[in-house]
């Protein structure tokens, strides 16, 4: 006797539609949690861009510019140590609101310029 099924290839278009939508479902509707992604792969970088990567915030979040500031004038130290090389780096924050008037801050690393 033969038992085999064959299999289905397809759902008929409205097998799973409710045929009352007045009807109660007696569960609960279920909420989906996500999680954060998975961390990516540990990359082979120095363990100062990895510090300065961790010292990030989260995006979408609220970062001061003179943070932001600190944070590129960090990373220009950080590259200053690992590489060789002439020249200088500055960077330049200034801030456009209304409690700052404009102000601006700047921070600067190696051969003074001009």
């Amino acid at each position: 006797m033969d038992r085999l099924i064959e299999p289905v290839i397809g759902v008929p278009s409205g097998a799973f539609e409710r045929e009352d939508e007045d009807e109660q479902d007696d569960e609960p509707e279920r909420t989906v949690h996500r999680e954060k992604p998975a961390p990516a792969p540990a990359l082979d970088l120095h363990p100062f861009i990895q510090g300065l990567l961790k010292t990030l915030p989260e995006p979408e979040t609220n970062w001061s510019i003179e943070g932001r500031s600190k944070w590129l004038q960090a990373a220009a130290n950080i590259f200053d140590l690992m590489y060789k090389g002439t020249g200088s780096i500055e960077i330049k924050a200034k801030a456009n609101d209304e409690l700052t008037m404009g102000r601006e801050a700047s921070y600067g690393i190696g051969e003074p310029s001009g």
